[in-house]
């Protein structure tokens, strides 16, 4: 955000006790409650994502369903669950690779069966991939 010179509202920034599709409802909720809306929101878990569409939707307002057509709140999860393909709309997310993660933690285990004495202590960076679907707009 900054290094596009966005204004970031505070306001925006939202923390709850509540997990899952509940939490996703009652933040954009809360958020919707102001005169000034965000035009797209970044989650962290495509279940808070599908609660924040459902209360976009009750509130009126439109999450894009077609990356042309303009709407309200495009809206962005993170995991890439299997629902995030079924949702209407189909939700943009952001997913961690998963089989990557997988090859380097059998690796690492069958060293550590190999070698017991081996410490796995390591600190590897892994690249996410962003699944653009429907819920997001262009604004180009």
């Amino acid at each position: 955000m900054q290094a596009n010179k966005i204004k970031v509202n505070k306001k925006w920034i939202q923390v709850s006790e509540e997990r899952f599709e509940k939490c996703g409802y009652e933040l954009i909720g809360n958020i919707l409650k102001n005169d000034e809306l965000p035009t797209a929101i970044l989650v962290v878990y495509d279940d808070i994502a599908i609660g924040a569409i459902k209360a976009i939707h009750d509130k009126g307002l439109k999450v894009p369903d077609d990356i042309k057509v303009p709407d309200d709140i495009s809206v962005v999860g993170i995991d890439n669950i299997r629902m995030a393909s079924y949702c209407c709309p189909e939700l943009t997310t952001i997913a961690g690779p998963i089989e990557e993660l997988g090859k380097i933690t059998v690796n690492l285990l069958f060293k550590k069966v190999k070698e017991p004495e081996y410490r796995i202590v390591q600190n590897i960076k892994l690249t996410p991939v962003f699944i653009e679907r429907k819920s997001v707009k262009s604004i180009n």
